[in-house]
Order: structure tokens, then C-alpha cells, then sequence
């Protein structure tokens, strides 16, 4: 795992001004991150107890950015009324779109940069949602949905009683979906190429360790197999 670097009060104010500069605000500190993320989850027991820990000291710093009926949520880690990050957290970055979290970012481990990523993070996720993703057929709010890839997501009109929406083949100049790209502006669209670029190697390599265990008679398990999931309660 990536070393944990602490950043402190100031570095964090620079970025608080920049992220009120992209229409983040902050989040209330009486609203825990658990209650976020959707009433229907409930983290691993561990999770709970590492969390109720700290917020007992002081909450961690959340941001939040609506448009178009979706928020984009950012968990920074760090924790004002002590003036550091938490010691156990990585951040996170979220849509959410009512009760659902259609969509995640890798968790984000406090490297060196990890101020300067995950406020990329936060644009590259407000600018998704800053264009209003409209089915041309129906008129109605497309959906973020999974793509076939891992970790892949597009828009899709999801709405039962639009045509296009179920048959899209009898149409042959309109399409229910669009990349979950389109909206990005140049600067954010390179880092999300990069980005994908960097996980794309890392997938070499774990697909030549695979084969190498293979021969070993050993089997790889992904580390996201083995992780304890999160309970769905409704």
C-alpha cells in the first residue's frame, strides 16, 4: 500500500479555496460520511468502530457539489478542529443520485499529491454532472449505468416506456446512451486518460503474475474479493 503522507492547515486551506472555486461546499459537520454514501449500507463492523473513533474527536472535512439531481461527494480525511488527517482513511470521491452511488472513484491513498489528485478527481466528476444528459427520444434524465468493462460506467436513458430506451435498434439516427466522458473539458479528459492508462499496466501486471502463479499450481485472488464488503440493509 501506498505510504499515508500527512498535510496540515495550511496546505488544506489552499485546497478548501480551490474546491469553493469549482461549486463545492462544505458539508455540515453533524452529517457522517455512513449516512452519505445511502441509508441502505452498512459498512463492515471494523470500518464502524475505526469511524466512530474519530468522529468522536473531530469529523473529517466532506465537500459536496449538486447539478442536474446528482451530487458529486468528496471525503477529504481531514479533520479541522484538530488540524490533521485522519491516521487510518483513504479518500473517497462520489455521484450519488437520490439513494443509489452509481459511481465511485478508486479510493485514494494520501500520497505525496493526494490534495492536488483528489481535487482532479472532484472536477473530473462535477463537470460529468454539470451537463444535463438528456435522452433525445424521451426527454427524461439519463441514468448512470455499469458498462461491460471492469469499473466501466456510461449514460443510458433507463425509462420503461421510452422506445428508443427498450428498442434502440428500430432507430437509426438516435441512441439512449453517451460516454461517461462527454462534458469534460481538454484538462480533465488528459487526466482521466492517464489515469486509465496508469490502471491498464497495473492489469498487465497482475494478468503476468496470474500466469505465474498458475504454473505454481496457485490461484490469484483480487485483493477486492478478499476485502470485506459492505452490507445492502434495504
Amino acid at each position: 500500500m501506498e505510504a499515508k503522507i500527512p498535510f496540515g492547515p495550511d496546505e488544506f486551506a489552499k485546497f478548501s479555496e480551490k474546491m469553493k472555486s469549482e461549486d463545492f461546499l462544505e458539508v455540515p459537520s453533524a452529517i457522517r460520511h455512513y449516512e452519505i454514501i445511502s441509508r441502505g449500507l452498512l459498512p463492515p463492523e471494523r470500518h464502524i468502530l475505526a469511524m466512530a473513533k474519530e468522529e468522536i474527536k473531530a469529523p473529517q472535512t466532506i465537500f459536496s457539489c449538486y447539478k442536474n439531481g446528482h451530487y458529486v461527494f468528496v471525503l477529504t480525511t481531514f479533520m479541522k478542529a484538530v488540524g490533521r488527517p485522519r491516521r487510518m482513511a483513504a479518500g473517497w470521491v462520489f455521484i450519488k443520485r437520490r439513494d443509489r452511488v452509481p459511481y465511485f472513484v478508486h479510493p485514494l491513498y494520501r500520497t505525496p499529491n493526494f490534495l492536488e489528485k483528489i481535487f482532479k478527481c472532484a472536477k473530473v466528476n462535477k463537470e460529468r454532472i454539470a451537463l444535463p444528459h438528456i435522452c433525445p427520444h424521451c426527454r427524461r434524465r439519463m441514468e448512470i449505468v455499469k458498462g461491460s468493462g471492469e469499473g466501466s460506467r456510461f449514460w443510458r436513458c433507463v425509462a420503461k416506456n421510452c422506445d428508443l430506451a427498450q428498442n434502440p435498434k428500430k432507430f437509426s439516427d438516435l441512441r439512449p446512451w453517451e460516454s461517461f466522458d462527454k462534458g469534460l473539458s481538454v484538462e480533465s479528459l488528459e487526466f482521466v486518460k492517464i489515469e486509465r492508462g496508469w490502471r491498464e499496466e497495473y492489469r498487465k501486471i497482475i494478468w503476468f503474475y496470474e500466469m505465474f502463479l498458475a504454473e505454481e499450481g496457485l490461484t490469484y485472488t483480487p485483493a477486492r474479493e478478499k476485502r470485506e464488503r459492505w452490507k445492502e440493509t434495504k
